[in-house]
């Protein structure tokens, strides 16, 4: 199993790298490695509160607040409050991030 992980991971990173050499990518501006893992991770977790990231990440809650409004000022994330408990707020990516990420995704349905 670790093997065809690994495999289909290489496969879309490949990819990923073929479609930047023939500039097919979108403009992603100073994103370093920890943002582009919490983007993936709001991501995945599928519209997290700020306490879950900070929790996923084993941060304090202000360093998640602080990294979270990086993101926010830089597009890539919004966030939006609870209906019913307007204290607690969720994060969303938005399109500027999805048009970066697809790139893969397009890889994966081909």
């Amino acid at each position: 199993m670790n093997e065809l992980f690994e495999d289909l991971y290489m496969k879309l990173t490949m990819n990923f790298y073929k479609k930047t050499a023939h500039g097919q990518t979108i403009e992603i501006e100073n994103i370093s490695a920890v943002e582009m893992a919490c983007l993936e991770v709001v991501y995945f977790l599928k519209k997290p509160t700020y306490s879950e990231l900070a929790e996923f990440f084993n941060i304090s809650q202000p360093n998640a607040t602080y990294r979270i409004n990086k993101l926010i000022k830089k597009g890539y994330l919004t966030k939006f409050n609870d209906e019913r408990d307007k204290r607690v707020y969720y994060l969303q990516v938005t399109d500027k991030f999805m048009e970066y990420y697809s790139l893969n995704d397009n890889y994966i349905n081909n």
